[in-house]
């Protein structure tokens, strides 16, 4: 498993890299003015010894674990970053970071930094998908974003260090004895979620870097009876595992969020944009909605309700069906502005998600996850009942893509308030070079 192994990527998968790295860069930049971000800049300024990898938006330089650790928590804060529909991992929170700050550090080329994002997002994607088959994640109150994407960041990692085959297995050991990650943001709408990404970015540098200096970690890992398939997963098995046949398809197979909230709210969000847009409904002539999803939906997205339809604050905002779908059909999008500590207290929002219910469809269940499909109904006041059913939300990497357009547009919504229009567009323009130049090059402009 060396990793001479991965190279000779196609400039199809390398193009579809430099994507990944412009989206997770704007959700960064956009993520470092949440309130989430201040303790953690100013842990990473006061602990950092070396100065050689930087912190992006703020132009900081701090140690390298330190950068994968405040990027993945900035970039994984505004909920925008991409998604993995069979693995429930956001791989780019998790992988780009660590990929990010090593590359730096290292003095690498641009290309090692897009071959290693591709190995990242291979590996989380697998064992992520892997942990799924065997058994829910979810079910065991585990966030796979934070146990699965670690064995991404780590590979990331190695691929810039060039880590032999045996020094790689012994990185994987030691980031599976650093895997974790709880869901129990869920109760409190808290910022541990962000935590769990960039956490898991850092130990996958931390892995990378013991394994590089002869530090050695358990050989058998994911599928050893002690390892994390049978701990987090309840299963052993290495079915679809092999990455020595690595086949490189992963990277394309995350899709980009438009929306910035959970993956689950994303079709009900769409099918209600829709239904009002097509038929002219007039916000103040709804008398109800009903939201019917997918069953493994509800209790991420519609419960405990009381939480759901009045947010205490963003997270609870990020992971709420009802708040998700008014913001929603009031605005026409759900961008960073839509989920801010401002919008959350509107009264327009919170009036009309009283009118929202969202239940369970046993129906749509048979669908899922290869499709995440949602209806919508709504009644209006006159008695008169429209619907829309959305099954596959924008995003989706082959039957509802992105185009690179609407990628520029994002990344430039995000980039611009903060860093103006001018470093905005040389940010742009040096990703789609990001083959042809030093790391250093791009991330000097960052900030």
């Amino acid at each position: 498993m060396s990793s001479s192994i991965f190279d000779g990527f196609s400039q199809e998968i390398l193009s579809n890299a430099k994507h990944r790295v412009l989206d997770f860069v704007g959700c960064a930049i956009a993520g470092s003015r949440q309130p989430s971000s201040v303790p953690v800049i100013a842990l990473v300024r006061t602990l950092s010894g070396k100065k050689n990898s930087t912190v992006i938006a703020f132009g900081d330089r701090v140690d390298v674990h330190y950068a994968a650790l405040a990027n993945g928590v900035m970039g994984h804060s505004v909920e925008l970053e991409d998604d993995h529909k069979q693995s429930f991992v956001h791989a780019g929170v998790t992988v780009v970071p660590p990929a990010m700050a090593m590359a730096e550090s290292r003095n690498a080329h641009g290309r090692d930094l897009l071959q290693s994002v591709v190995i990242g997002y291979e590996v989380a994607h697998k064992i992520g998908k892997a942990a799924a088959r065997l058994g829910s994640l979810y079910d065991r109150g585990f966030h796979p974003t934070s146990v699965c994407g670690v064995f991404g960041a780590t590979a990331a990692a190695a691929k810039i260090l060039n880590l032999t085959e045996k020094q790689i297995v012994n990185a994987f050991g030691i980031a599976g004895s650093q895997a974790s990650g709880l869901l129990a943001f869920l109760e409190d709408g808290d910022w541990s979620k962000r935590f769990n990404a960039g956490w898991a970015a850092h130990n996958g540098v931390i892995a990378a870097l013991l394994a590089e200096r002869g530090f050695t970690g358990p050989h058998r890992i994911l599928e050893g009876e002690q390892g994390v398939l049978s701990a987090y997963a309840g299963a052993h098995e290495t079915r679809g595992l092999s990455i020595g046949e690595l086949d490189s398809s992963e990277v394309v197979n995350a899709f980009f969020k438009p929306f910035g909230c959970c993956s689950d709210c994303h079709t009900l969000m769409e099918a209600a944009i829709k239904v009002v847009h097509d038929n002219r409904i007039h916000i103040d002539d709804i008398r109800s909605v009903k939201g019917r999803i997918y069953s493994s939906a509800i209790p991420l997205i519609a419960q405990p309700s009381e939480h759901k339809f009045r947010p205490r604050n963003v997270v609870d905002a990020q992971f709420s069906g009802y708040y998700a779908m008014a913001v929603a059909m009031l605005s026409g999008k759900g961008s960073v502005e839509e989920f801010s500590e401002d919008m959350i207290t509107n009264p327009r929002v919170l009036e009309l998600a009283k009118k929202i219910v969202i239940e369970a469809d046993r129906d749509l269940d048979r669908e899922y996850p290869d499709s995440w499909p949602a209806i919508v109904e709504i009644v209006t006041k006159s008695g008169q009942e429209y619907a829309c059913r959305v099954n596959v939300c924008k995003g989706d990497p082959i039957r509802n893509p992105m185009t690179e357009q609407e990628l520029t547009e994002k990344f430039e919504a995000l980039a611009m308030p903060i860093l103006g229009n001018g470093k905005t567009e040389k940010i742009i323009d040096l990703v789609e070079r990001l083959d042809e130049i030093p790391v250093k090059k791009l991330t000097s402009t960052l900030y």
